[in-house]
């Protein structure tokens, strides 16, 4: 156990003092709380490149973060996902930001909040759309990724509110779908899958293709860099995408970065 007064005496006069501190004295989740506070307070650009560094060593000390104090309620779902989006097209680059919920059975509201009042989901409602219970919520399209931090995640049905503060970091700056094109020939999709957090969810690259709905017909999911093929003849593809995903856990929500692209199958050369 690390010596407080010694530690004081070493470690720089910066907000994320307290935080170096917690870790060395190997109590990651009171460093978890305390940068969670931390967050919630403008910060420096200093501090915004140095918090994500932080936070991805208290995640590897929590089994990827499996054991932070958060608690899905189940009254709402049994299980939440947050899933991060960067994604490609021919013209530009957006992000957005997507929820999924298992174990619904009831429809709910969700507010997605971040420390400035600033929404990225607002007032959505998710409603079961299978048997099983599965539902999900998106935000808009922007052309700038979300601002990393601290959110605020709001589930609420009558009188019944549930709320949770989770910690976003920034979208990884390594592309993992790279999209070549020339004015000779057809767009061609590059990939690379990233390395996993030990005790993460496997990284993994999933293909598809949809209809004009957009409804799945046809889907291929790996964990290794392997050549890309496809189903063309699949009745009725209109689209083929492909995604890339990392996941961490904040402790019963899975948090997942993805990258994808999605092209009109008619003009794909893979």
């Amino acid at each position: 156990m690390v010596d407080h007064v010694s530690a004081n005496n070493w470690l720089p006069e910066t907000p994320l003092k307290k935080v170096y501190i917690e870790l060395l004295d190997k109590k990651p989740i009171k460093a978890w709380q305390q940068l969670s506070g931390i967050l919630k307070k403008p910060l420096t650009s200093e501090l915004k490149k140095q918090w994500p560094l932080i936070f991805d060593v208290i995640i590897q000390e929590t089994k990827c973060g499996q054991v932070l104090p958060v608690k899905t309620d189940n009254i709402f779902a049994n299980f939440i996902r947050v899933v991060l989006i960067k994604h490609y097209n021919l013209q530009q680059v957006e992000y957005h930001v997507k929820l999924s919920f298992e174990g619904v059975d009831t429809p709910f509201t969700v507010k997605l909040t971040d420390s400035n009042g600033k929404r990225l989901i607002n007032n959505k409602i998710a409603k079961q759309s299978e048997a099983n219970g599965y539902a999900e919520v998106e935000s808009g399209y922007f052309p700038r990724p979300y601002a990393a931090g601290v959110y605020d995640l709001e589930l609420s049905r009558g009188e019944n509110r549930w709320h949770v503060a989770l910690i976003l970091p920034p979208i990884p700056n390594q592309d993992w779908v790279m999209m070549r094109t020339q004015a000779s020939i057809r767009p061609q999709i590059e990939y690379t899958i990233p390395s996993q957090m030990t005790a993460c969810p496997p990284s993994k690259v999933k293909q598809q293709v949809l209809d004009q709905r957009f409804d799945l017909l046809w889907q291929k999911v790996f964990l290794t860099n392997q050549p890309l093929t496809w189903q063309y003849d699949t009745p009725n593809a209109h689209r083929a995408s492909l995604v890339v995903n990392k996941s961490f856990y904040q402790g019963d929500i899975l948090i997942e970065w993805a990258q994808g692209v999605g092209l009109p199958i008619e003009i794909t050369r893979f």
